[in-house]
């Protein structure tokens, strides 16, 4: 779960909630301008989200050091808002959903948790619907990545038809990807714990880890996005590459 602080007026503090409706974020009200912050409720907070008006950044000078020591973004809402932002300090704007989304996922990376030059690399293996070859694709790209002395884990993300503990003989009957997510939840969670929701591999000479598939529409529920980043970020940074096996429906557009 992700706490952030919004401060702004009421009407978009119930806009920002209803935009996060759905995923592991809880929207804490801080007050609607910088002079007016509720200081015990922001103590445990992962991020800040700020309008960026005059009218709420009044103030923001006298809480600098307290401000800097966030991940602070803002909301703009008038048109000079790029130069609130810089005077104010605040390097993120978010104009729109996608922005939300990247600056969310980076406050889901668990706390001492960093992404190095030399980390690891999420490869997305995604094809129509018509069983076209993404799973073989990916279990073929993580023998010739292990190959290469990479550390490779393969996670069956394939919401409709998970194949790949069958493919392999694997007889799980719990799911690695939701041990991952509901492990990921968990704020203090570390790569070690991560990495033991996976199955380790030996195919002819190269070995690799496997995280399964769901095995019930029941197991949804423990995979939010956000918890899928905080696993995913967590363990690209200590190197691990991630061949992710998707579903044909995900690019999909609504009423395709």
């Amino acid at each position: 779960m992700i706490r952030v602080g919004a401060i702004m007026s009421d009407r978009l503090v119930s806009s920002l909630r209803a935009s996060l409706e759905g995923l592991d974020v809880v929207v804490v009200a801080l007050g609607s301008s910088f002079r007016r912050i509720d200081s015990p409720a922001s103590s445990a907070l992962e991020g800040i989200v700020c309008e960026l008006s005059e009218a709420v950044l009044e103030g923001h000078a006298d809480q600098a050091s307290w401000l800097l020591s966030k991940p602070c973004a803002g909301l703009p809402v008038v048109s000079h808002a790029q130069a609130l932002a810089s005077a104010a300090g605040i390097g993120t704007v978010i104009r729109g959903p996608e922005d939300l989304s990247q600056w969310l996922a980076s406050l889901a990376v668990p706390e001492g948790v960093s992404v190095p030059a030399t980390a690891g690399q999420i490869i997305a293996v995604w094809g129509p619907a018509g069983s076209p070859g993404r799973s073989t694709l990916a279990l073929c790209l993580a023998a010739t990545l292990a190959r290469r002395d990479q550390r490779v884990i393969v996670v069956d993300a394939d919401s409709y038809a998970p194949s790949l503990a069958p493919m392999l003989g694997l007889h799980e009957s719990r799911s690695g990807v939701q041990s991952l997510s509901r492990h990921a939840r968990l704020e203090t969670v570390d790569a070690d714990v991560l990495e033991a929701c996976a199955v380790n591999l030996e195919l002819g000479a190269q070995t690799f880890s496997v995280v399964t598939g769901l095995n019930s529409a029941a197991q949804y529920v423990d995979c939010g996005s956000l918890a899928w980043s905080r696993a995913l970020t967590t363990l690209r940074a200590v190197g691990h590459t991630l061949v992710v096996d998707l579903a044909a429906p995900v690019l999909q557009l609504p009423g395709e």
